[in-house]
């Protein structure tokens, strides 16, 4: 989209809806995960491996730019989580100054865990809603998805 065309009014609805319910589906798993009896990962180390899953390797920098979080911020959460055996952090032979981080087999363990329990939690939420709705929902997500990947590609 250029950026000096306005967005439509129904795009602006659909953001406003968008940042209505994001922040309470976001608050709502971040208190499942708090509260959960096997504590797992916290949200900012969901969204770390996630992004490192995705990836599957990158460096400090850029794992920093993707989660918007300072180097200091991001270093952090790094350290915290291969101390956890749940990142490796591989040193390039040639360079040692370049360092890459990945998931680590119990880090994806981990990840694939916590998903499972936050699908669970967020299709409790969504179980009243009929088949109809949940194609819908599920197709919506699929286009936004999509749109956002794309801009960040661009980005």
């Amino acid at each position: 989209m250029d950026p000096a065309i306005p967005p439509s009014s129904a795009a602006i609805e659909s953001a406003a809806a968008i940042l209505e319910v994001l922040p309470a589906l976001m608050g709502s798993l971040r208190h499942q995960m708090a509260h959960e009896k096997r504590k797992r990962l916290t949200m900012v180390q969901f969204r770390t491996l996630s992004i490192l899953d995705r990836e599957k390797s990158l460096s400090l920098s850029k794992l920093a730019k993707q989660m918007e979080m300072g180097l200091p911020a991001t270093s952090k959460v790094v350290d915290g989580l291969v101390q956890c055996a749940l990142v490796e952090r591989e040193v390039d032979p040639n360079d040692r100054r370049k360092v890459s981080l990945r998931i680590s087999r119990h880090g994806a363990e981990e990840l694939q865990a916590t998903r499972q329990l936050a699908r669970e939690h967020l299709a409790r939420i969504l179980a009243p809603l009929s088949p109809k709705e949940h194609r819908e929902v599920s197709q919506t997500m699929n286009t936004l998805r999509a749109l956002v990947r794309e801009r960040i590609e661009r980005h």
